[in-house]
């Protein structure tokens, strides 16, 4: 397994935010399971969403 990764991210961020922004983060975490995020944003807008994905969940 290589380094761990962290990059920070503007949930809220884009016009179909935070959903559009948390899939993508999803998909980049499937694809490189040593990275990690570090959310910004509203959490009573983003945690319904970060429900849906189990691997950002967990982090």
């Amino acid at each position: 397994m290589g380094q761990e990764i962290i990059l920070a991210l503007d949930a809220m961020g884009g016009d179909e935010a935070p959903d559009m922004v948390l899939k993508g983060a999803n998909i980049a975490r499937l694809r490189y399971p040593n990275l990690r995020f570090v959310l910004f944003g509203d959490e009573s807008v983003i945690h319904p969403v970060l429900t849906r994905f189990k691997k950002l969940a967990s982090v």
